[in-house]
C-alpha cells in the first residue's frame, strides 16, 4: 500500500492524546478489560500492571536535561504518530516516556493508535516480519510524509531478547521480569537518547 498524504492522515484523525490514551486504559483496567480487540483475562492482567508502571513512569521518569535542550534546536514540524496497546509490557515503559518528548516541544504533536483496530498501518511497518510495538512513526507536518520511524524496543532491549533466544530458545517470563528491571534501571535515558538522535537526523533532512 502506497504511504500517501491522504492515507496518512485518515490514521492521524483517528489519532488521541497522552491524557486520552491514558483515561481509556485506566477505565478498561477498572473493568477488568483491555484495548484488545479478542479480549482475555491475561491481557486484562497485563494492562492492570501496565498501568502500575505507567503511573510510576509518568510520576518518576524526567526527560534529561541535554534532551529539553535538544528539542529546542529543531526546525521542522512533526506528528509522532504511535502505535500501542495497553496490553503490551513495552508499550508501557515507552509510550509515557515518548508523551513527555512530545511535551517537551511545541514542534511536535503526538497521537496514539491502537494497533489492532489500525492494522493498515501497522503492516506497512513491521519489525522483522511481526506486528512489535510500540511503533513510531515520525511525520513532516509540512508536507505529510513520514520521514522516520523507531520501535519496537531500545537496542540494548534488542541485543538482550537476541542473546536470551540464542541461549534458551524462546522468551519466557523469567526474561520478562529481567527486561522490565532494565527498563526501570534505565529509567528512559536510552528511549530518549534514541529517538532524539533518529528526530535529529530527520530534522538535518528537513533543512537540506
Amino acid at each position: 500500500m502506497a504511504i500517501t498524504g491522504e492515507f496518512l492522515k485518515e490514521f492521524i484523525s483517528k489519532g488521541i492524546s497522552y491524557e486520552s490514551y491514558r483515561n481509556l486504559i485506566d477505565t478498561l483496567q477498572l473493568e477488568g478489560r483491555s484495548t484488545a480487540v479478542e479480549d482475555t483475562e491475561e491481557r486484562a492482567h497485563y494492562t492492570s500492571l501496565n498501568v502500575k508502571r505507567m503511573d510510576r513512569i509518568d510520576k518518576k521518569v524526567d526527560l534529561l536535561q541535554t534532551i529539553n535542550l535538544r528539542l529546542l534546536e529543531l526546525s521542522g514540524n512533526y506528528t509522532f504518530l504511535l502505535l500501542a496497546e495497553s496490553w503490551c509490557a513495552d508499550a508501557s515503559q515507552i509510550v509515557p516516556v515518548i508523551a513527555k518528548i512530545a511535551a517537551n516541544s511545541y514542534q511536535i504533536n503526538l497521537k496514539i493508535l491502537l494497533r489492532d483496530e489500525n492494522l493498515g498501518l501497522m503492516d506497512e511497518f513491521l519489525s522483522n516480519g511481526g506486528r512489535a510495538i510500540p511503533k513510531l512513526l515520525i511525520i513532516d507536518r509540512d508536507e505529510d510524509r513520514i520521514v522516520g520511524e523507531w520501535g519496537a524496543r531500545p537496542q540494548e532491549a534488542v541485543e538482550m531478547v537476541k542473546a536470551y533466544k540464542a541461549e534458551h530458545g524462546k522468551i519466557d517470563e523469567n526474561f520478562k521480569i529481567g527486561l522490565q528491571k532494565w527498563y526501570n534501571k534505565n529509567k528512559g535515558i536510552a528511549i530518549q537518547e534514541e529517538i532524539l538522535e533518529v528526530l535529529e537526523l530527520v530534522d538535518e533532512k528537513v533543512l537540506a
